[in-house]
């Protein structure tokens, strides 16, 4: 049996390990965290994402257990003039799957729990070699490990990714992202909306997530790196529509986790003989289409298909790189260019950047729906 090794226990390690164990090759996972916190953090898992968990058994779990289906999708200015509207609902019937808000912690638990004998936290690894024959991984305990092949899950400052590319670090796009999640009057922001407001160099969105909780996230542009108190939030958005204050108001301090929004530039070549990366590490991008954890999760249904039809293990590993590089790539691109129109602090540029959405806003429902049929149609 072919054994694999995936370093890092987030959203596309943890599936990683459940598609690979599903087409029979035994799996281990190391995670440098001796346990799984409450991150604060919410996630769009988009209908793409749910298509590839639905793929590996998964996607019912997470629309019971984990989150809140989303029915449409507002896009306003801040003073709350609506520019475009997505039927998501729409989509959720052509496809039998719903897009859905979740937290990061619960969707982590819930694979967590696919994975698992598999992962093992508290376990660093530190460096790895390979040969001909397989890889070896040391660990900061002192214990080595072999396997067949070994998958870089280890985030945007993926250690595998410096010892296979050696690009440095990652690009600062300009923003700071504050975000929480928080009890708030669902009168006030009904479950399965998900709403963004766009200002001058000021993005605000928020949608429910599991347990009846909102997740909200303010994108501030800031020209250096740097972080936001609840009091700096409220004076930098007192402006926008309802019920943009009102969730900052009743948002403590100490739950608000600010976060710099980073990516890279795609780059053609993800591995290395026995070796590859996978979300993050292989693609990492800014999170304004909220497509991050959704293609980590591509990436490892994939993946696992690649490896599950047998054959050699390099050949398997390109092809999956064949697959998911020019994917990934468009989406880094994608986030990167709506990052930057966020940042956008020009009235007259404002208002250009507003129109185009409104008069765009079915081009762009459109061209975002086929997204979501590209990867699991084959």
């Amino acid at each position: 049996m072919t054994r694999a090794i995936v370093i890092g226990g987030g959203i596309g390690g943890l599936t990683t390990a459940i598609a690979l164990k599903q087409a029979g090759i035994d799996t281990v996972v190391f995670e440098r965290t001796a346990e799984f916190k409450e991150a604060g953090s919410g996630l769009h898992l988009a209908i793409n994402a749910m298509r590839g968990l639905k793929e590996l058994g998964l996607a019912e779990g997470v629309i019971e257990r984990c989150g809140t289906p989303v029915e449409r999708m507002e896009f306003r200015d801040y003073r709350g003039k609506l520019l475009m509207l997505w039927p998501v609902s729409e989509l959720a019937a052509r496809f039998g799957l719903p897009a859905v808000g979740v937290t990061r912690t619960s969707l982590q638990a819930l694979l967590a729990e696919g994975a698992g004998d598999a992962l093992q936290l508290g376990a660093e690894v530190t460096s790895f070699e390979q040969d001909a024959e397989g890889v070896t991984v040391h660990l900061a305990d002192g214990r080595e490990e072999r396997a067949d092949f070994l998958v870089g899950a280890d985030g945007i400052w993926s250690k595998t990714r410096i010892a296979l590319l050696g690009d440095g670090e990652p690009h600062y796009s300009g923003y700071l992202t504050s975000r929480a999640v928080i009890e708030f009057d669902q009168a006030l922001m009904p479950p399965g909306l998900f709403r963004q407001f766009w200002g001058r160099g000021q993005v605000f969105i928020a949608y429910r997530v599991a347990d009846g909780r909102l997740y909200w996230v303010a994108a501030t542009k800031l020209d250096d790196n740097g972080a936001l108190d609840r009091r700096a939030l409220l004076e930098r958005y007192r402006t926008f529509a309802d019920p943009v204050s009102a969730i900052i108001e009743a948002t403590p301090d100490e739950v608000i986790l600010a976060v710099d929004a980073k990516d890279r530039q795609p780059v053609k070549r993800w591995g290395d003989g026995r070796v590859t990366l996978l979300g993050d590490a292989a693609h990492p991008m800014s999170p304004t289409q909220g497509q991050g954890a959704c293609q980590a999760i591509e990436d490892a249904v994939v993946l696992g298909k690649s490896l599950a039809q047998g054959g050699d293990v390099v050949q398997a590993l390109r092809a999956y790189e064949e697959r998911r590089i020019p994917r990934s790539a468009k989406f880094v691109k994608q986030a990167r260019t709506i990052g930057r129109l966020g940042c956008w602090e020009a009235p007259f540029a404002c208002g250009v950047r507003n129109q185009m959405m409104h008069l765009g806003g079915k081009a762009m429902y459109s061209r975002a729906a086929k997204e979501m049929s590209v990867e699991f149609d084959s």
